[in-house]
């Protein structure tokens, strides 16, 4: 986008009165995947929910029973039928992650939380720019 200021939206919302390190989280994600070349403008949702809710989604998009997982990313690349955002804008696709996991995660770690959610966070916006675990 020569000239022009790339926008880029991180929208968050969340199942429960969770604290969330939002404006670090969404800048660090912001800069992830600027770092990692994006340059179209694009959107990207992250949604921190709970154990049972991160297990719905591990069942109904994995086919995995009763497994929490920290972290998921859904690339709209990997969506059938992709709605056709506005010309110029890309949805890049959702993270979705289980705040008390991260939570017990940061405490085994002995990481602060806020760093803990960022980490995951910029982890998912990783796998939605199609890098993957080796």
């Amino acid at each position: 986008m020569k000239g022009a200021l790339m926008k880029l939206e991180v929208r968050l919302s969340k199942s429960a009165d969770y604290l969330i390190p939002r404006n670090d989280l969404i800048e660090s994600v912001k800069n992830e995947l600027i770092r990692l070349g994006l340059k179209n403008n694009a959107e990207v949702n992250i949604s921190f929910v709970d154990e049972k809710t991160m297990v719905g989604i591990a069942e109904l998009y994995l086919n995995e029973k009763n497994k929490v997982h920290n972290v998921l990313s859904f690339p709209s690349t990997e969506v059938k039928a992709p709605f056709e955002y506005p010309e110029g804008v890309s949805q890049l696709g959702d993270i979705v992650i289980c705040y008390k996991k991260a939570v017990e995660e940061s405490r085994l770690e002995g990481v602060a939380i806020k760093k803990k959610l960022i980490d995951l966070a910029t982890h998912g916006a990783r796998h939605l720019m199609g890098k993957h675990h080796k």
